[in-house]
């Protein structure tokens, strides 16, 4: 980490920092290529016709009926296409595995699709506050959950649809609805079955009577010591055990290293660039709790069972540089190790807000790795600033979020990819970004980028599910992720 530190809403919608955006789309929908392709047809209208002239209304009358056949013969050509591209049809979803379903049993508690695709990103959590969502197939919109014959047994189900394990479940909670009003609710009638899944049970429902809705904690995250009190923004060692999820990734076959993040007890997010230096799960080895540079070669160390790369990360362009690793073994949440909260779909890290960055990278452009663990405050810059001529020229994507000092002076640097990019909101800390690139390490005007953590939400969740049932004898099969992306579901 450069710590003087002198060089270097489906279809996603970037939530994570910038307010005013789109919403997001519907959960996971691996059948995005059978919508209907975005094609426009306007004919031209024919000029006026002149009366005077019998020949010329003929000539005018043929014009016309050209246009108008042209017309057809594009409509035509467009929904050849749409039902050639598209297996299943109209209102139909493909799973991507041959079967079609029908679009009134995407999360309808009962899976269709042979690895279970429909029923997958169907609730979701909202707002600092956690606030849960289920997905309502019959407005196709995201709405909150009565918390009226709520329990914590559905709290569990509903952590567990999210990606999360049964077995770190905190806690359900309640909060009122907003005085504003709704635009509906999904609510669990007095007679429910118990033994069916939760996505069966949840109504669409036009009132609340309890007047409060549900609040969902799926994981003890995001709290930490106040150990460094006089930190300064050029960058400083931190201090040990201040940084409760930090992790290092060390490679044996390239003897490289990289940051990580603890996000569960079994995984772990880091770069597809580190990731991607060796896909061998058994060449890596993941240190806790390390101050040090070289403690690693006296502390004991976490075994990878797989590692998981966004499929369409660009090493030239650095796009969708994420990529998940899970351990053999968990991790035993602690005071000194927890993991670090994944953003929730609508929340808002404004910029300039402040953000910290850590690692064991260069401390100057061109200059020694760190021999102790470094961090240092950033402040979030936006895209469109970003993405200025000046700064970063039109590079920054959706998948992207910058953060540093225009004015130079504290940045990421090499060494430190993969590592997080953190942020305080209401007492906890967020993971907002994955270090990943920036032009040279603290130069004027080229800010630290990172992987937007927020725009891969639904790929991280579908894929902590999708691997918790797989074992070292069972495979994996990929299937399609949306038009351009893919996931891999358990056969």
């Amino acid at each position: 980490m450069a710590v003087h530190m002198v060089e270097a809403e489906p279809s996603y919608i970037n939530l994570g920092f910038e307010p005013g955006e789109a919403k997001r789309p519907p959960p996971f929908n691996p059948s995005a290529v059978t919508q209907k392709p975005q094609y426009t047809i306007e004919p031209v209208a024919p000029p006026p016709a002149k009366p005077k002239s019998v020949k010329k209304k003929k000539c005018i009358n043929l014009s016309q009926v050209a246009v108008m056949v042209l017309g057809l013969g594009l409509c035509a050509a467009t929904m050849l296409a749409y039902y050639f591209l598209s297996p299943c049809g109209v209102n139909v979803v493909w799973c991507g595995d041959g079967l079609c379903v029908k679009q009134e049993e995407w999360c309808d508690g009962t899976a269709h699709c042979s690895s279970g695709q429909d029923e997958a990103n169907c609730v979701r959590l909202s707002g600092d506050d956690f606030l849960l969502q289920a997905y309502s197939r019959s407005s196709q919109t995201w709405r909150s959950v009565c918390a009226d014959d709520w329990t914590d047994e559905y709290g569990r189900q509903a952590c567990e649809g999210i990606g999360y394990s049964r077995d770190t479940y905190v806690s359900s909670g309640q909060t009122p609805v907003p005085s504003s009003g709704s635009q509906g609710f999904m609510r669990l009638p007095s007679n429910t079955n118990p033994n069916i899944p939760l996505q069966a049970n949840l109504q669409n429902s036009d009132t609340c009577p309890s007047g409060k809705t549900v609040t969902l904690r799926c994981i003890a995250c995001g709290s930490k010591p106040s150990l460094s009190s006089d930190r300064v923004v050029g960058g400083q060692e931190a201090a040990a055990g201040a940084w409760p999820w930090q992790v290092m990734l060390m490679d044996n076959v390239t003897s490289t290293a990289c940051g990580g993040a603890i996000i569960a007890p079994y995984w772990i997010l880091t770069a597809a660039q580190c990731a991607q230096r060796s896909l061998d799960p058994s060449s890596w080895r993941v240190y806790d709790r390390i101050h040090g540079r070289m403690d690693y070669m006296f502390l004991p160390f976490k075994t990878v069972a797989h590692v998981v790369t966004f499929p369409d990360y660009d090493s030239k362009t650095h796009n969708n540089d994420i990529s998940l690793m899970k351990l053999h073994d968990p991790f035993q949440i602690s005071d000194s190790l927890r993991p670090i909260c994944l953003p929730n779909v609508d929340m808002e890290f404004t910029p300039p807000q402040p953000s910290w960055i850590v690692g064991f990278g260069r401390t100057s452009e061109g200059g020694a790795a760190a021999s102790k663990l470094m961090e240092a405050q950033v402040s979030l810059i936006s895209r469109v600033k970003c993405n200025s001529p000046e700064v970063y020229d039109g590079k920054i994507s959706d998948s992207m979020i910058c953060a540093g000092n225009l004015q130079g002076g504290v940045d990421r640097c090499e060494g430190d990819e993969g590592g997080p990019l953190v942020t305080e909101k209401d007492s906890l800390w967020w993971l907002v970004g994955v270090t990943s690139w920036g032009q040279g390490c603290g130069r004027v005007n080229k800010p630290g980028v990172y992987g937007n953590v927020a725009y891969f939400l639904d790929w991280i969740y579908a894929e902590m599910k999708a691997w918790t049932a797989v074992t070292p004898g069972r495979l994996k099969k990929r299937l399609t992720w949306t038009t351009q992306k893919s996931l891999f579901i358990d056969m």
